[in-house]
């Protein structure tokens, strides 16, 4: 018997660790976690301080949208609910509860059948259902990551793996489409997916994702779901910072989020600096300019009431806070809804 030995990840700053593990004995056993590392999926952590940019938990509706050209689902379409949990032979297929800690109850699941229900009512049936969130922002973020929780299964039927699950990333809105995921592996548990955009494709201000799952076998059975879908920014440097070294600038998440009628943005400065405060749409127009000018250390408070520049009340929809602060950017999603 071998003593218990143990590796260590050298510290980073500032990116994406992906890693697997792979271990072999003697009579020429092995085994590799996950099964299908290094060339289809790996463990990973982000290392370094994270900024969130955007967060979707699906406890309230975050306006994405069901259905996109080419999609022949009949059953199994996606729908924000609480998920009902579906097992076969005691494995669970579809699960039991959404990702989002208690009191989260709610994500996106490919349909729902009642408890008493045959296994497989509303599963996914003949053809692709699409899941789209709307198109965001991801210009001014230094190294920006899509981060999102997904459950898929496709083994429980007649006909196991022969179906698969995609998600494509755009950066022109949804014209062209850059591969993410796309495997007929079943992995019945809340899976963390995370990428860095610029690994893929640079980032703009029109990125869009499209979660798929389909079924082409009469017979297979088919689930999914999708929960805690995030943007991160990661900081810029690739090494460790020093914990005694102040962070020059500090931007905190508006409260409330999404608003009506006000909400306050939050930033603190370790030096002087010269500050700039605006609000763009999702085009990238600056619609609103909230602070401007010479600002001493300390924390600071603004307020927007939802109007642009010429006291219009601005649509709802999803809008972005940019702060700059002696040439350091920061931005943060602001919802407005009515």
């Amino acid at each position: 018997m071998h003593p218990e030995r143990s590796k260590t990840i050298p510290a980073v700053g500032g990116t994406i660790v992906r890693y697997w593990l792979s271990v072999a004995d003697l009579s020429g056993g092995a085994k590799t976690d996950p099964g299908s590392a290094p060339a289809r999926e790996t463990h990973l952590y982000l290392a370094g301080a994270v900024d969130q940019v955007l967060f979707d938990d699906m406890e309230s509706d975050p306006g994405w949208t069901v259905g996109a050209p080419g999609d022949a689902a009949t059953t199994g379409l996606w729908i924000r609910a609480e998920p009902v949990g579906t097992a076969v032979n005691g494995v669970q297929v579809q699960p039991e509860f959404d990702h989002t800690p208690d009191p989260g109850s709610l994500c996106f699941v490919t349909g729902n059948a009642a408890p008493s229900d045959p296994v497989g009512t509303a599963d996914v049936d003949g053809g692709a259902t699409t899941l789209l969130p709307p198109v965001f922002f991801a210009v001014g973020f230094i190294n920006p990551v899509i981060e999102y929780y997904r459950w898929y299964s496709n083994n429980g039927g007649a006909d196991p793996g022969t179906d698969f699950w995609r998600v494509d990333v755009s950066n022109d809105g949804g014209v062209n489409w850059t591969p993410v995921e796309n495997t007929n592996l079943t992995d019945a548990n809340w899976r963390r997916v995370a990428f860095m955009i610029g690994d893929l494709l640079p980032p703009t201000t029109s990125m869009r994702l499209r979660f798929i799952a389909s079924d082409v076998r009469t017979s297979s059975l088919v689930e999914a779901a999708v929960d805690d879908f995030r943007l991160l920014a990661l900081p810029a440097t690739t090494g460790v910072e020093s914990r005694s070294r102040p962070r020059p600038l500090g931007f905190r998440l508006p409260q409330p989020n999404p608003f009506s009628r006000l909400t306050t943005l939050r930033f603190s400065l370790s030096e002087p600096a010269r500050v700039s405060l605006e609000i763009h749409d999702v085009s990238g127009r600056v619609i609103r300019v909230l602070d401007q000018g010479a600002r001493e250390p300390g924390e600071h408070t603004v307020r927007w009431d939802g109007r642009d520049d010429l006291g219009r009340e601005v649509p709802a929809g999803t809008y972005y806070a940019r702060l700059t602060a002696n040439g350091i950017l920061a931005t943060r999603s602001i919802v407005r809804i009515h």
